[in-house]
């Protein structure tokens, strides 16, 4: 209410003290009000002329919910606490009664409250049904599936479930309204299983990962002199990444004396990719050159559990330099890599990445130097590893 009567042109800014619970003004705490910390949010008041004792629309000051919002959004308040808002004219000034002076006719802070909107959520073959506020996390369960079949996942307005592949689940309500739906399929139980194995070397020049495929009858050779630190895997559907690890792979290398390949040094990685459609397996360092392998994958499984089926290893050599593939070095490799002179390979041209011993994405006179030290190396006698 207003204690005097003023007619002054006058502008008024108003903040909130940015505080959780605002401490009590001492009488002439001038400086301590300029001090405390204030709200981003405010409002201007341009106030109209007063009247003593005026209580009306000219002494109500504009919408400050916003302000209100800001206090109460912070995550120190709770209900109860004390709120305190600043009134810094930039012209003219105004006089109002104050609590302390006649608490009748002092300011009072009116709020008006309106019911938040609330959005229908509809769940199909489960549980959860009901109107909710925007943001609100609604706990769905799937019905139990019909007979023969299993949950699926769950579809429809989809964005806010945590996990559409769990049967009970839950869903941060959107500001519309929404439908999901549970979906059952029948279980799969055929087994899995492995389409192809490739070596894989990076190449320069903007080349890239290129891959040289291992068939099945022990014919294959790694030319590149990185040698074999990376095989991918192929399967015909997504598997389960927590069943792929470094223990799913088993490994055995037999050098060209005939002895075992000390393999404890070398560090074996594995993740997936391609929609887990591909499992990468890594070497490091590299397994050693001049010797054969057998890799095997064990204990994979698809995401319905199922193993692998069939044939889950490939037998693979290290030669640097064969870029004939007929597991020897020699001068057939030399012609080739002369006849296959390029500036650039390309990544799907086999005789080409074969032949890019350095990997550096050309074919020169630098992979003949790297096939030179290995000229007379012969691979064809070694025996077949076994795993242990």
């Amino acid at each position: 209410m207003s204690k005097s009567n003023d007619s002054v042109s006058t502008s008024v800014l108003i903040e909130g003290e940015d505080v959780s619970d605002a401490d009590t003004y001492t009488n002439g705490e001038v400086s301590g009000i300029t001090s405390r910390p204030t709200t981003d949010a405010n409002a201007s008041w341009d106030v109209n002329a007063w009247s003593v004792n005026e209580n009306g629309a000219d002494t109500r000051t504009p919408d400050i919910a916003s302000i209100v919002e800001e206090i109460v959004a912070r995550g120190d308040w709770s209900s109860g606490n004390a709120m305190a808002f600043v009134f810094t004219p930039s012209s003219g000034d105004r006089e109002m009664w104050k609590y302390r002076g006649d608490a009748s006719k002092a300011a009072v802070l009116h709020i008006e409250y309106t019911d938040a909107p609330v959005y229908t959520l509809t769940v199909n073959s489960g549980t959860g049904d009901g109107d909710y506020e925007a943001g609100t996390v609604v706990n769905i369960v799937a019905n139990a599936p019909p007979g023969g079949m299993v949950f699926d996942q769950w579809t429809g307005n989809i964005s806010g479930v945590d996990f559409v592949n769990n049967a009970d689940a839950n869903i941060t309500m959107p500001a519309d309204p929404a439908t999901v739906t549970a979906t059952y399929v029948v279980p799969d139980t055929d087994p899995s299983s492995i389409t192809a194995w490739h070596s894989a070397g990076v190449h320069g020049r903007g080349v890239g990962e290129a891959l040289l495929e291992i068939l099945d009858d022990g014919s294959f050779s790694e030319p590149r002199s990185d040698g074999i630190g990376k095989l991918i895997v192929t399967f015909d559907e997504a598997m389960d990444p927590v069943s792929f690890f470094p223990a799913s792979v088993e490994i055995a290398g037999t050098d060209a004396n005939g002895d075992p390949v000390d393999l404890t040094g070398v560090t074996i990685g594995t993740s997936l990719r391609n929609g887990d459609t591909e499992g990468v397996i890594t070497f490091s360092p590299a397994l050693p050159n001049y010797a054969m392998y057998l890799a095997s994958v064990i204990g994979v499984t698809d995401i319905a559990s199922n193993g692998l089926s069939g044939d889950n290893d490939r037998i693979v050599t290290a030669l640097t330099g064969d870029a004939s593939g007929d597991l020897r070095v020699n001068v057939t490799d030399y012609s080739l890599v002369r006849g296959a002179r390029t500036k650039l390979i390309g990544a799907g041209n086999v005789s080409e990445v074969r032949c890019d011993a350095s990997c550096d994405g050309r074919v020169n006179t630098a992979d003949m130097s790297q096939i030179r030290p290995h000229v007379g190396n012969d691979a064809t006698a070694i025996t077949d590893p076994v795993i242990p």
